[in-house]
């Protein structure tokens, strides 16, 4: 059975993803991920929050889905949230963020997976930078 969090969590987590891509704050961004991923991931961090070039304007609506994955005394839950973003330079960018739950399944909890990526005119990717690995 699937809880729901607290939405303010998630917007929580959300707002200061893009405010650390806005500052190009890698820890911002550090103090988000799981501990596993602050050992992996330091050096792509700085790429990651360079990579929108401009201020950050606009931020669209988010979008929160939840998966829970079970054994038969405990349960994982991944949060995934999508959102876009427009900087000052008029680019828009897609940003998606997968974020699991301390658990007894999970002790490791923390922002597992983000990507950026910078739309064309027809909302493909023309480029991506992503931190983790996305379930």
């Amino acid at each position: 059975q699937c809880k729901k969090i607290k939405k303010t969590k998630i917007k929580k987590i959300a707002d200061q993803v893009k405010e650390a891509l806005s500052d190009h704050n890698t820890d911002l961004v550090r103090d988000l991920l799981t501990n596993k991923l602050k050992e992996t991931e330091s050096d792509n961090l700085k790429n990651l929050v360079n990579f929108v070039s401009g201020k950050i304007v606009e931020a669209g609506d988010l979008s929160i889905a939840n998966t829970c994955e079970s054994d038969k005394k405990t349960i994982l839950y991944t949060y995934h949230v999508r959102y876009y973003l427009k900087d000052d330079e008029g680019n828009r960018y897609y940003v998606a963020i997968e974020y699991t739950k301390k658990s007894k399944m999970n002790t490791d909890a923390g922002v597992t997976y983000i990507s950026v990526s910078l739309l064309n005119d027809d909302d493909t990717d023309s480029s991506v930078v992503s931190i983790g690995k996305a379930t």
